[in-house]
């Protein structure tokens, strides 16, 4: 399927401001992560973790959407997941260690690079 360029060029736009939304907030929560571990922020900071989650889950999920739309199937499968790895940490499966804080990064720097090179994301080794 041929997408038009200006279309791609949208889409691209669209996943960066939401890879940089990830971005930060994956930092703020291994940041309130330390703050809380070091005996920090309580019960505000157990909130402002579960805001730093939502808010980067639902930005991945909407760079899955988007790509589901326009047929990009490895992008689609590498940001559900990341997606699965933040749900997992929402739900207390996983904690908030700098092991997952580097694989969410590195997962999320690789979705960059794929989302850059859209049109051949299936080239990509995920």
């Amino acid at each position: 399927m041929k997408i038009d360029k200006g279309i791609i060029e949208i889409f691209i736009q669209s996943c960066l401001e939401q890879l940089e939304n990830i971005e930060s907030n994956v930092l703020a929560l291994e940041k309130s992560n330390a703050e809380n571990g070091a005996g920090g922020a309580g019960t505000s900071g157990a909130t402002r973790e579960s805001e730093h989650l939502l808010s980067a889950y639902r930005a991945a999920h909407s760079i899955k959407a988007d790509a589901g739309s326009l047929g990009f199937t490895p992008i689609v499968d590498l940001a559900h997941e990341l997606e699965d790895v933040l749900q997992a940490v929402r739900d207390g499966v996983l904690s908030v260690d700098q092991h997952c804080v580097d694989l969410l990064l590195k997962g999320f720097d690789t979705l960059r690079a794929m989302v850059l090179d859209s049109e051949n994301s299936d080239q990509q080794d995920v």
